[in-house]
Formats: C-alpha cells, sequence, structure tokens
C-alpha cells in the first residue's frame, strides 16, 4: 500500500506492508516502525491523528515542512505537539505531523481526513 493525498492524489509514501501492533517501537529516538513498514494509528501511543496511518520518517516521500514557526517546536528535533508540520509537495495540503524529537519515537502521523492509503 501507498499513502496519498486526498486533495490532489499526490503519492507520499514509499510502498508499504501493514505491520503488527507487537512489531512497534515506543523506544525514544528511535524508529516507531521500520522502515517500509506502516500501522494504522488506533489511539494506543499516539493521540494525534487517530484513524491514519504510522510510517517510518525515511519511507515518506513529496513532503515539505510548513513555514508557520509555531508548528516546528523541539529540543532536538521535531516534537509534532502543535498540529500539522508536514504538507504536500503538489498541492500545499497540511498532510502529517512529523516527531523526531529526542524523547519520543520518530514516525510520521497522516493525516486521516487528508491522506488514504491506496
Amino acid at each position: 500500500m501507498q499513502i496519498v493525498c486526498k486533495q490532489c492524489g499526490a503519492c507520499l509514501s514509499e510502498e508499504l506492508r501493514l505491520a503488527n501492533s507487537n512489531e512497534c517501537n515506543a523506544e525514544d529516538g528511535k524508529a516507531y516502525v521500520a522502515r517500509g513498514t506502516t500501522i494504522q494509528n488506533n489511539d494506543s501511543f499516539f493521540h494525534q491523528n487517530v484513524g491514519g496511518y504510522i510510517t517510518n520518517v525515511e519511507d515518506v516521500l513529496h513532503t515539505h515542512l510548513t513555514k508557520d514557526v509555531r508548528r516546528l517546536a523541539g529540543c532536538c528535533g521535531l516534537d509534532g505537539m502543535d498540529g500539522s508540520n508536514l504538507l504536500c509537495d503538489q498541492c500545499g495540503a497540511e498532510i502529517a505531523i512529523k516527531k523526531t524529537d529526542c524523547w519520543m519515537p520518530h514516525c510520521v502521523l497522516f493525516e486521516p481526513n487528508a491522506t488514504r492509503a491506496v
């Protein structure tokens, strides 16, 4: 499967395999899901973008960071606590939250209302 933008259809991820919850790693500073995998967010760990897909940071394509500095907070990376910080390169839609700070597992949480899996 791949994640695409609902607004313009742009491909936002590499080809992904659906992972099981026992494959997730909640260790700070480590990837939450392995490269090439995704898991649907069921609110068991991340409470943002419930229902959307969680991917490895390295599997995300055709996105860029917002210019809204209020959404780029973090000490060593991005904490994603202030909402969407990734935009679709093609149409500019707010499509995901990137989390890369030292005190949390690293991942991208795709917005369920802005993206879909195909």
